[in-house]
């Protein structure tokens, strides 16, 4: 034993094999630990008393109760807060319920009550697949496809199950390509029994795979694996989409996970819903997943190496592609696989490659936020003027601690701010700006509007007197928090097809304000969990993961001025509500994609310059009056933001399953 120790300490490598296996074991522990938690009602109950209570409290900082007492008493008479309560009283009830299950012996179900209720809505029936059996011949295309599909030793115990839903596909005109990658006899043997019962189905070594194979039997592709159950309905669908959507070479869908039930049957649970083609999205982790279709045209535009990674190979792929398209409905069911420190570092391995073949010096990070993900920097093209423009009225306490922010903590130097005056009074207003313009006068100017309140209006004077190639919009109720806030939203606003750019925002008591904004949620648009703790993952890592939402806060958002300018600025029938996310329609009408960039941070202490709108009649009228105006405009984004999800939730912000 002792002889042992030693070969260990003078062998490093040895060691760090000793280390690894004992690291793997502590997780596989800790996350048989945390399911069971997790899966207890007292945990379910926990979370939603938890989240109850962040919703009640955290609308507004305002110094006086009374206020918030009646906001709270309002909400719950509002819609969302009748859900609330009906939501809590079911809540309550099958807590109740479940203890009485409990003591005369019936064991509760652990299903997801939500997604139980979806998949007897939406999962199509015998007789909606009989339909679409019958409807096949109406195609006008009806191609031929190949299965590619991995195989390793890991995903080799599903292969029953996954052979077996193959055999349920309602589209059956297709190949199968068993892609091994494992030297295991066990899976030769059996692979070969299987094909030898059917010519259309063969098998190969995943290295041997050539993209630019003649062999290739299908007109199209579909890349998946083992750990994959595909639904019934499956490739109809894909055929459905190819005959539906013009061009269309690059196909996925939403899944969801497979987890065991009892020690004889499956549960299918955790649904992912995905957005559509989110172009950043895809560089801070693979939302697609491990089962997509592309053309044969497409596929033959890639080096085989890169069919080694899948992540990689999506990457490059979906970037080519001349349409991608997305199917919002479940289409497969995934065996969700271990923590795997091996493939989190191959993806990483990936993605940096990637990124270094469209710049050699961008380059991809390990999420320190969520593990398994990544963070895509890439280089400043120019050391760029930011002007930051600031709106505001008095309060020069909140202006000198924004500015103080700025200019203390901020490691990028080249910026200009202009502050909007909007008619202050207080001639302390006027002395701190005074000062300010006296000690950086290169750095700061300040201009006077004296007008009614129109936050469009005031921004768009700011920016004809704007010298900076790039405009950072900025709320005087904010402080950094990131040194290198600037020059990070600067590297992802410099890129080609980005609009408007956004950090992560906390309000003072390290909850989320902003971690982008979701439009087919309350009717103009939702802060997606605002209020909860600063650390929340969030939906599938969305929260600290670079993420492609429909529009970012105007309390901080940066894009290129020359963008800004030829889609006519802010709107001016805009003068309170709904300006920022208007101008981020109109970038994505565009072209555009909008980027939340989790990594930089800043403190908004909301509200605070003008007060709270809703607390005033007048206020609320005019916001009413310009909220009907935005989504009587932009109704075809509000009701399918396409960052979003048809399938989720149109009341809640926490991006929860959609049975309203």
């Amino acid at each position: 034993m002792q002889d042992a120790e030693k070969n260990i300490e003078n062998n490093p490598i040895d060691k760090h094999e000793v280390d690894h296996t004992a690291l793997l074991n502590a997780v596989k522990i800790y996350e048989e630990r945390i399911k069971e938690i997790e899966g207890s009602v007292y945990w379910k109950a926990y979370l939603f008393f938890t989240k109850t209570k962040l919703i009640l409290t955290s609308d507004s900082y305002l110094k006086s109760d009374k206020w918030r007492f009646f906001q709270r008493i309002r909400f719950l008479f509002s819609r969302p807060g009748l859900l609330l309560i009906k939501k809590f009283s079911l809540q309550l009830f099958n807590l109740i319920f479940g203890k009485v299950n409990r003591i005369i012996g019936i064991k509760p179900s652990e299903n997801n009550q939500d997604y139980t209720l979806y998949k007897e809505k939406k999962f199509p029936r015998i007789s909606d697949l009989k339909a679409m059996r019958e409807n096949i011949i109406n195609f006008s295309k009806s191609p031929s496809l190949e299965l590619y599909v991995r195989v390793d030793n890991d995903n080799f115990k599903h292969l029953n199950v996954f052979l077996n839903a193959l055999e349920k596909q309602i589209y059956t005109k297709f190949n199968v390509c068993f892609l091994v990658n494992d030297n295991s006899n066990l899976i030769h043997y059996t692979l070969n029994k299987v094909i030898s019962r059917d010519e259309k189905y063969r098998a190969m070594a995943l290295a041997d795979l050539n993209t630019n194979s003649n062999s290739i039997l299908g007109e199209y592709i579909i890349f998946t694996d083992l750990a994959c159950v595909l639904a019934p309905s499956c490739l109809y669908e894909y055929i459905n989409s190819i005959n539906g959507v013009k061009l269309v070479d690059f196909i996925y869908s939403d899944n969801d996970f497979i987890y065991p039930l009892t020690e004889t049957t499956d549960q299918t649970e955790n649904p992912y819903f995905k957005p559509n083609w989110s172009p950043h999205t895809i560089l801070s982790r693979n939302y697609i997943g491990n089962t997509f279709l592309v053309s044969k045209t497409l596929w033959k535009t890639i080096d085989s190496i890169l069919v080694q990674n899948v992540y990689g190979l999506i990457l490059q792929l979906s970037n080519r592609a001349k349409k991608v398209h997305h199917i919002a409905k479940i289409l497969y069911h995934e065996f969700p696989e271990s923590i795997n420190f091996k493939k989190i570092l191959n993806n990483h391995s990936a993605l940096d490659a990637y990124l270094k073949s469209k710049n050699p010096t961008a380059f991809a990070k390990l999420s320190e936020e969520s593990l398994g993900s990544f963070e895509p920097h890439f280089p400043l093209k120019e050391n760029d003027l930011i002007s930051i423009i600031i709106p505001c009225r008095n309060k020069a306490n909140i202006l000198d601690s924004c500015l103080r922010s700025v200019f203390e903590k901020s490691s990028y130097k080249h910026f200009e701010i202009i502050i909007i005056d909007n008619g202050s009074t207080e001639k302390s207003f006027s002395s701190t700006v005074a000062q300010w313009e006296f000690n950086y006068p290169e750095k700061i100017r300040c201009l006077r509007l004296d007008i009614p309140f129109n936050y469009s209006i005031l921004n768009n004077t700011a920016v004809k007197y704007a010298n900076g190639e790039y405009l950072l919009f900025l709320n005087n109720d904010t402080e950094l928090i990131s040194e290198n806030l600037l020059e990070e939203l600067l590297k992802i606003a410099q890129l080609d097809n980005v609009g408007v750019v956004g950090p992560k925002l906390l309000y003072p008591n390290d909850t989320l304000q902003h971690v982008g904004i979701v439009l087919s949620v309350d009717e103009s648009g939702t802060h997606v969990y605002s209020g909860s703790h600063k650390d929340t993952a969030g939906y599938f890592n969305n929260t600290n993961c670079v993420t492609n939402y429909a529009a970012m806060t105007g309390a901080c958002m940066m894009v290129k001025k020359e963008r800004f300018e030829a889609i006519g600025g802010f709107d001016e029938h805009l003068a309170i509500d709904c300006n920022d996310v208007e101008l981020c329609c109109r970038l994505i009408s565009h072209g555009y994609f909008n980027v939340y960039v989790p990594w930089v941070k800043m403190y908004h202490y909301e509200c605070l310059t003008r007060g709270n709108p809703i607390l005033s009649k007048k206020s609320m009228a005019n916001q009413n009056l310009e909220k009907n105006y935005f989504i009587e405009k932009w109704s075809d984004i509000i009701n399918d933001d396409p960052f979003y999800n048809i399938n989720l939730s149109r009341t809640s912000k926490y991006f929860e399953i959609g049975n309203e």
